[in-house]
């Protein structure tokens, strides 16, 4: 709800008054009326639960949804970048001779995952 209130509203009336549609005071206007309208919305949040979620997904529109998958899917491939470089350096380290616990300890990875790590290592 800030979004749509900040960037459409708000955004609206800024470019409207750079073209011209509004003057000067006018925007004023409608940007103070729009601060005390979130302001309201705020302060009555409880009255008004779920509200923003509904005005969201109203809002929502082919293309949103496509981003949103979109970056859930990146996020998922950072999720398992991470992991697997972890995962690497773990063995890296573990082949340099450093012990379990401090493999686990920088790596934050369970003391049981890098044993069966080194236990892997240790059958090639």
């Amino acid at each position: 709800m800030k979004h749509l209130i900040q960037d459409d509203i708000i955004g609206s009336i800024e470019t409207n008054h750079k073209v011209g549609n509004i003057t000067t005071e006018d925007a004023y206007k409608l940007r103070r009326y729009t601060q005390q309208l979130w302001e309201y919305i705020q302060t009555h949040t409880e009255e008004l639960k779920g509200v923003e979620d509904m005005t969201d997904e109203s809002f929502m529109t082919d293309i949103d949804i496509l981003c949103e998958e979109y970056n859930k899917k990146v996020e998922q491939g950072r999720r398992e970048g991470r992991q697997e470089g972890i995962r690497i350096v773990a063995i890296k380290m573990l082949q340099s001779g450093d012990s379990v616990e401090k493999v686990s300890n920088i790596t934050d990875l369970p003391v049981e995952k890098v044993l069966e790590m080194q236990k892997e290592l240790s059958q090639m």
